[in-house]
C-alpha cells in the first residue's frame, strides 16, 4: 500500500502540470528504501554480509558465502526475545464455525495448537485472517461470510488482540498499548469491523483504518505463504506445478507486489512524456498570445486625448452633484435655528410653570410638615392614653379580686374568734372541775406550760419575721447573679471587638498603596490573565470596586456592607464575553459574579431625589459607565437617601415617601461604629425598619485612606473606653454579688438558729405536759382544747394577716386608682383637642395638594411642549445629519473620481451627464476597435507574459522530474534483479541444508526468466548421480518433512512479523517428525522476535520445548463452551 501511495503521488505530480514540481532534496538520497516497508531480504541481522554478496564477483563464490552465511545462523545459538508491537496475544469467537464461544491467548514468539481432529484447531487460523480483513474466498473454506456462522445461529463476531508497545507503536496515544479488531457479520449479510483501544473503547469503524493498522504492522494475512492452511500446504508441494509454485513464492516474498508497483511507475513515466509534449505546445500557444496582447497595447495610445475630455466632464459631473446636495444642506440649517429659537420660547414659559409648580409644591409641603408634627405630638399621646387606659382597667380587676378575698377573710376571721370564745369557756369549766379535785401542783405546772407556749409563740413570730427577709436577699443575690451573668458575654464580645478593631487599624496602615489588599490573594492572577486574553470584544471592567470612589469615609461600613459581592464582580459587553471570562475564572481558581451591560452611561434624570437630599450615588465617583450602569440597576444608588440620624430627618422622610425614593439608610450613632439602618417599604407598601451590621473587612472602595485610618482609630478609642466601663461594672458586680451572698448566708445561720431555739421550746413544752400528764391522768380533755383553741388561733392569725396584707394593697390600688383617673382624664382631653387640629391640617393639605397638581399639570405640559419642540428639532438635526452624510459621501466618491474642480456657469448636473456619457460612448467605440481599455491591455500583456514564463518552468520542472524517476526507477529494477537472485539462491541453499538433518539430499530450482520453480529430494543421501526424486514419489511423511524444508527456506526470505502452518505434520512418521519439529523450533528462533503459529494435530510429549514456546491444547467443541485449556 506504502507503493500505491507513492505511486498516486507522482501521478498527482505529472497531472498538475500547470504548477510548479519542485524536487526534493533527498529524491536521490532515498531511492533505496525498501517500498511498502517489507524486508526484501533475510532478517538475521547480516547486514555487511549481504552488501557484500551483491557486491560480489563470480556465482561460485556467492554460493560459498550465502552457505557460510545460512550455516552460521542454524549453529549460532541467538537470545529470541518478543516483539514490541505487531505480535497477535488473543483471539476470540464466538458462533463461528464450531465453536459457539471460543477465547486463545497467543504467545509472542512460538505457539503450537493442538488437538484431535474435529477440535476446531484450523478454524483459529481462519479466524484469524477473516478478522484482520482477508476474504472468505481466500481461506478455500467457504464462498461468503455467513457460511462461517454457526449452524442455527444468526450472526458472528472475531476478535484478534494485537499488542501495540515501543517506540514504533502504532498511535499508542489513541489506542494504548493493544489495539483489539472485531468484525461482526451475519446470516442477512450485514458485516463491519470496530477498531477498540486497550480499555475496549470504540476508535473507529473504517476499513481503511484497518488496513492502515496492517499495512504499519506488515502483517500480511492475504499472503499465501505466510498465512500457509492445510489445502494450500497440499497444493503447494504436491498439486501445483512449477509456475504455480513460483508464483506462490514470489508473492509471498512481495516482489510481485514491488515489480508490478515499477511497472505501474513505467506507464505513469510514459503519461509524463505525453504530458511534457503538450506542454511544449503550449509554451508556444503562449507566447503567440503574449505577442498579440503587446501589440494591442501600442494600437491603444491613440485615444488618450478622448479619455481626458471624458474624465474631465466625469469630474465636473461629479462635483456639480455634490454642489447640489451642499444647496439642501443649507436649506436644512436654516430650519435648524428656526427650531432652536421655538425651544427657548418653549423653555421660558416651562420655566415660569415651573417656578409656580415649586411655590405650590412648597406651600404643600409646610401643610405636610405641620400636620406631619401634629401627628408627631399626638402619637405619644396616644400611647400614654393607651398606656393609662390599660393600667386603669388592670387596677379595677385587681381591686375586685382583693374585694372578693377581703369577704371570704372576714367570714372566716369572725368563724375563728367565736370557736376560740367557745373553747375558752370549756377550759375554764374544765380547768374549775379541775382545780377542786387536784390542788396547786398542776396549776402551777400550766402556768409554765402557758409560759413556755407563750415564749414559743415569740419565738415562732421571731423565725417568721426573719424568714420573711430571706426572700428579698435570695431576690437581690439572683439578679446580681443575673446582671454578672450577662455581662459577661458582653465583655468577652467587647474584648474581641477590640481586638478586630486593632487588627483592622494596622490592616489599613498596611494596606496603604495597595487596592488589591482588600480581595481575593488570587486577583492579580485573574487580572494578569484578563489582559493577556485578547480574545474579548471588549475588556472586562472590573474589580467594580476599582473603579468607585467614596467621597465621604463616613458612610463606608454601611456602603460596603450593602454593596456586598458586586463591588467584586466584573462587567462585560456580551454574552461571549461572559463565557469567556468565566473559563478564566475557572482556570485561575476565583469565582466573582459577572454582569453583562452597555458602556453607554444610564440617563437618571429625572428619576433621582431632590437636590436637597444626600444619595448613594451623590456620594460615589464612578470611572467607568459600565461599572455605574450595574450599580444603578441592581443597588438602586440613585434612590437611596443617606441620613445620619433615625429619630430626626430619617423618620421623617420615611414616612412622607418622597417621589424617587426607595429606600433610606440611617448611622446608627456614634456609639454604634459604623452599624446602621435600613428604612423601606414592603411588597404591601407598609413601612419596614431592617439592621444594618458594619462592614469589618478593608475598604474595597477607593478612598482617602488617612480619613478611614482615623475613623478606624477613633472607633478603636470609643470600644477601649466602653471595655474600661465594663470592666468596672462587672467589678462592682462581682463586689456586689460578694457581699449579697455574705448576707444570704448570714441570713440563713440566724435562721437556722431561730427555728432551733422554737424546737427548743417545743421540746420543753411537750416535756411539761408529759409531767402534768403523769400528775392527772384525766387532763386528757383540757388538752385537747388547749390544742383546738391554739389551731384556732393559728387559723385566726393567718386570715387575718392576709386581711391586712389585701387592706393594704387595697389601699394602694385605690391612692392609684385615683392617680390614673385623674391623668387618664387630662390626657384624653388632650387627644381630642389634638385630633381636632390634625383634621384641620388635613383639610388644609388637601387643599394645597388640590392647588399643587393643578400646577404640575400645567408644568408638565410646558415640558411636553419643550420635548414636543425638541422631538421635531431632533427630527430636523437627523435631517441635517443625513444631509451632511449624503454630502460628504457625494464629497468621497467625487474625489475617487478627481480632486475638486470648478462647475461652470450655465452648467446643470443633467447637460454634465449628457456631455460625460457622449464621450464615454466615443471612447467605448475606439476600445472596442483595439479590444479593452488601456488599463485591460496592460494586464493583459501582464497576464500572457506570466503565463508564458509559467509554462516555461512548469515544463522545466517535469522534464527534470521525470529524467530523475528514470534514473532511479533504472536503478531500482537493477538492485530488484539482484535482490531476486540472492533470494533465490538463499532459498535453496537453506533449502539444502535444511534436508541434510534428516541426510536427505534435494534441489530447489528457480529460474526467473520461465518464471517456474521446483524441487527435486532424494531421501538417500548415499544414492549418487540424479537430482533426486519428483515430490509425487515421495512417502507422506518425506512429503510433509520437505514441505517443512521447502516452507522455512522461502519463509527465510520473508519479512512479516507473523507466520501461520496448519497441519504440517500429519503424514509424517514418528522420526520425521521429531526431527521437524526441532527444525522447525530451531529455525524460529533464529528469527529473532517473530511470531509463529503452528497447528497439528499431534502431541508435543516427546519434543523438548523451552519458555519461549506455548502450547495451546484444543478440547472437543462442545455447545455451551465458554473456556479453554492450555499448557506452556
Amino acid at each position: 500500500m506504502a507503493i500505491q501511495r507513492k505511486r498516486q503521488r507522482f501521478a498527482n505530480d505529472v497531472e498538475d502540470n500547470s504548477s510548479q514540481i519542485i524536487l526534493p532534496d533527498d529524491a536521490s538520497e532515498n531511492e533505496d528504501e525498501d517500498v511498502d516497508g517489507d524486508t526484501l531480504v533475510p532478517d538475521d541481522g547480516h547486514d555487511s554480509d549481504l552488501e557484500a554478496l551483491l557486491s560480489g564477483k563470480g556465482e561460485r563464490s556467492r554460493h560459498k558465502r550465502l552457505q557460510k552465511l545460512v550455516a552460521d545462523k542454524f549453529r549460532a545459538s541467538v537470545d529470541n526475545y518478543p516483539a514490541e508491537n505487531a505480535i497477535i496475544e488473543e483471539v476470540t469467537c464466538i458462533n463461528f464455525m464450531c465453536h459457539s464461544h471460543l477465547t486463545v491467548p497467543l504467545g509472542p514468539l512460538i505457539n503450537f495448537i493442538i488437538g484431535h481432529n474435529g477440535s476446531g484447531k484450523s478454524a483459529v487460523l481462519t479466524a484469524l485472517t477473516v478478522c484482520l480483513g482477508t476474504k472468505a474466498t481466500a481461506t478455500n473454506r467457504a464462498q461468503s461470510l455467513k457460511e462461517f456462522i454457526k449452524t442455527g445461529e444468526e450472526s458472528c463476531m472475531l476478535s484478534v488482540k494485537i499488542k501495540n508497545h515501543g517506540s514504533s507503536s502504532y498511535k499508542p496515544e489513541l489506542y494504548g498499548n493493544s489495539i483489539i479488531v472485531e468484525r461482526h457479520f451475519s446470516r442477512t449479510g450485514s458485516s463491519g469491523f470496530k477498531i477498540k483501544n486497550a480499555n475496549g473503547r470504540q476508535i473507529s469503524t473504517k476499513r481503511a483504518d484497518l488496513e492502515d493498522i496492517i499495512d504499519a504492522f506488515q502483517l500480511q494475512m492475504d499472503n499465501p505463504m505466510n498465512v500457509l492452511s492445510q489445502d494450500m500446504a497440499r497444493q503447494f508441494l504436491n498439486s501445483s506445478t512449477p509456475s504455480q509454485k513460483y508464483k506462490f513464492f514470489i508473492d509471498g516474498t512481495q516482489l510481485s507486489a514491488l515489480d508490478a508497483d515499477y511497472h505501474d511507475v513505467e506507464n505513469s513515466l510514459e503519461e509524463a512524456e505525453n504530458k511534457l509534449e503538450l506542454q511544449r505546445q503550449n509554451i508556444e500557444d503562449h507566447r503567440k498570445k503574449w505577442n498579440e496582447a503587446y501589440r494591442k497595447l501600442e494600437a491603444s495610445n491613440a485615444i488618450e486625448s478622448v479619455e481626458r475630455k471624458r474624465d474631465e466632464a466625469a469630474a465636473q459631473w461629479a462635483w456639480a452633484q455634490v454642489e447640489e446636495q451642499e444647496n439642501v444642506l443649507s436649506t436644512i440649517d436654516a430650519r435648524l435655528v428656526d427650531q432652536e429659537a421655538a425651544i427657548q420660547q418653549s423653555e421660558e414659559r416651562a420655566e415660569e410653570a415651573s417656578r409656580q409648580y415649586e411655590a405650590a409644591d412648597e406651600r404643600h409641603k409646610e401643610t405636610e410638615r405641620f400636620l406631619q408634627s401634629q401627628r408627631d405630638e399626638v402619637a405619644p399621646l396616644e400611647e400614654k392614653h393607651k398606656e393609662f387606659d390599660t393600667q386603669f382597667k388592670n387596677r379595677t380587676t385587681e381591686l375586685k379580686g382583693i374585694l372578693t378575698q377581703q369577704r371570704d377573710l372576714k367570714s372566716s376571721i369572725q368563724g375563728c374568734r367565736n370557736t376560740i370564745k367557745r373553747l375558752g369557756n370549756e377550759v375554764e369549766q374544765e380547768r374549775k372541775r379541775q382545780d377542786a379535785i387536784n390542788g396547786d401542783e398542776p396549776a402551777r405546772r400550766e402556768e409554765e406550760i402557758r409560759e413556755a407556749e407563750a415564749r414559743l409563740e415569740e419565738s415562732k413570730a421571731a423565725f417568721q419575721d426573719h424568714s420573711r427577709g430571706f426572700a428579698p436577699l435570695d431576690r437581690k443575690n439572683l439578679e446580681l447573679n443575673e446582671k454578672e451573668q450577662k455581662l459577661r458575654p458582653q465583655l468577652t464580645a467587647k474584648r474581641e471587638e477590640l481586638r478586630n478593631q486593632q487588627n483592622r487599624v494596622s490592616q489599613l496602615k498596611a494596606d496603604r498603596g495597595n487596592w488589591m489588599a482588600a480581595y481575593d490573594q488570587k486577583l492579580p492572577s485573574l487580572l494578569k490573565a484578563i489582559a493577556q486574553d485578547t480574545g474579548f470584544r471588549r475588556k472586562p471592567v472590573g474589580p467594580i470596586g476599582r473603579h468607585v470612589r467614596l467621597l465621604k469615609p463616613e458612610w463606608s461600613t454601611i456602603l460596603e456592607r450593602q454593596f456586598g459581592g458586586m463591588l467584586n464582580a466584573f462587567v462585560v459587553g456580551s454574552k461571549a464575553d461572559q463565557n469567556r471570562l468565566s473559563h478564566i475564572m475557572a482556570r485561575v481558581g476565583l469565582f466573582p459574579s459577572i454582569y453583562i451591560g452597555q458602556d453607554v452611561p444610564l440617563n437618571t434624570s429625572g428619576k433621582e431625589p431632590a437636590d436637597h437630599l444626600l444619595t448613594w450615588i451623590r456620594v460615589l465617583k464612578v470611572d467607568e459607565p459600565a461599572a455605574l450602569n450595574q450599580l444603578i440597576i441592581n443597588q438602586r444608588i440613585d434612590q437611596t437617601v443617606l441620613c445620619k440620624d433615625l429619630n430626626s430627618e430619617g423618620s421623617a422622610i420615611h414616612r412622607a415617601r418622597p417621589p424617587n425614593v426607595h429606600q433610606i439608610f440611617t448611622l446608627r450613632g456614634a456609639e454604634s461604629r459604623g452599624d446602621g439602618w435600613r428604612l423601606g417599604y414592603s411588597s404591601s407598601g407598609a413601612e419596614k425598619t431592617d439592621p444594618i451590621s458594619a462592614w469589618r473587612g478593608p475598604p474595597r472602595m477607593q478612598t482617602d485612606m488617612a480619613s478611614q485610618v482615623t475613623m478606624a482609630n477613633e472607633a478603636l478609642n470609643q470600644i477601649s473606653k466602653e471595655l474600661h466601663e465594663l470592666e468596672r461594672q462587672h467589678q462592682a458586680l462581682q463586689q456586689a454579688c460578694k457581699e449579697a451572698s455574705q448576707s444570704l448566708e448570714r441570713h440563713k445561720r440566724q435562721n437556722s438558729n431561730l427555728k432551733y431555739e422554737s424546737q427548743r421550746i417545743e421540746d420543753e413544752i411537750s416535756e411539761k405536759k408529759d409531767a402534768l400528764e403523769e400528775l392527772r391522768p384525766k387532763a386528757g380533755l383540757l388538752e385537747s382544747l388547749y390544742e383546738q383553741i391554739e389551731t384556732e388561733k393559728e387559723t385566726l392569725g393567718i386570715n387575718q394577716t392576709q386581711f391586712d396584707e389585701a387592706q393594704n394593697t387595697r389601699d394602694t390600688l385605690d391612692a392609684d386608682q385615683r392617680t390614673l383617673k385623674t391623668e387618664l382624664d387630662a390626657v384624653s382631653r388632650e387627644l381630642d383637642e389634638a385630633q381636632r387640629t390634625i383634621a384641620k391640617a388635613g383639610r388644609k393639605v388637601q387643599e394645597k395638594a388640590n392647588d399643587r397638581a393643578a400646577k404640575l399639570r400645567a408644568k408638565n405640559a410646558a415640558v411636553e411642549a419643550i420635548d414636543a419642540a425638541r422631538e421635531v428639532l431632533e427630527q430636523v438635526q437627523a435631517d441635517r445629519d443625513r444631509q451632511a452624510q449624503i454630502v460628504q459621501d457625494y464629497i468621497s466618491q467625487a474625489t475617487r473620481v478627481h480632486s475638486r474642480v470648478p462647475v461652470p456657469q450655465r452648467e446643470t448636473v443633467e447637460s454634465l451627464e449628457r456631455k460625460f456619457q457622449e464621450l464615454e460612448k466615443e471612447v467605448k467605440r475606439a476600445q472596442r476597435e483595439v479590444g479593452g481599455t488601456r488599463e485591460q491591455l496592460s494586464e493583459k500583456v501582464v497576464e500572457a507574459r506570466r503565463d508564458l514564463l509559467q509554462a516555461e518552468k512548469g515544463a522545466k520542472a517535469l522534464e527534470k522530474l521525470s529524467e530523475e524517476f528514470k534514473r532511479t526507477l533504472n536503478e531500482r529494477r537493477s538492485r530488484l534483479a539482484k535482490f531476486r537472485v540472492l533470494i533465490a539462491d538463499r532459498a535453496k541453499i537453506t533449502f539444502t541444508y535444511l534436508l541434510s538433518d534428516r541426510k536427505f539430499r534435494g534441489v530447489l530450482s528457480i529460474d526467473s526468466k520461465s518464471k517456474q520453480l521446483d524441487i527435486s529430494v532424494e531421501p538417500d543421501m548415499t544414492t549418487r548421480g540424479g537430482e533426486g526424486r519428483q515430490t509425487k514419489t515421495l512417502s507422506g511423511g518425506e512429503k510433509s518433512f520437505s514441505t517443512v524444508c521447502l516452507l522455512l527456506s522461502l519463509w527465510d526470505a520473508m519479512g512479516a512479523p507473523t507466520r501461520c502452518l496448519d497441519e504440517f505434520d500429519v503424514f509424517m512418521d514418528s522420526v520425521n517428525r521429531d526431527i521437524s519439529m526441532k527444525m522447525i523450533i530451531g529455525a524460529c528462533r533464529g528469527s529473532v522476535s517473530r511470531q509463529f503459529i503452528f497447528i497439528t494435530p499431534q502431541a508435543m510429549n516427546n519434543v523438548s520445548l523451552g519458555e519461549d514456546v506455548k502450547i495451546i491444547k484444543m478440547s472437543d467443541p462442545e455447545r455451551g463452551q465458554t473456556t479453554l485449556t492450555y499448557g506452556s
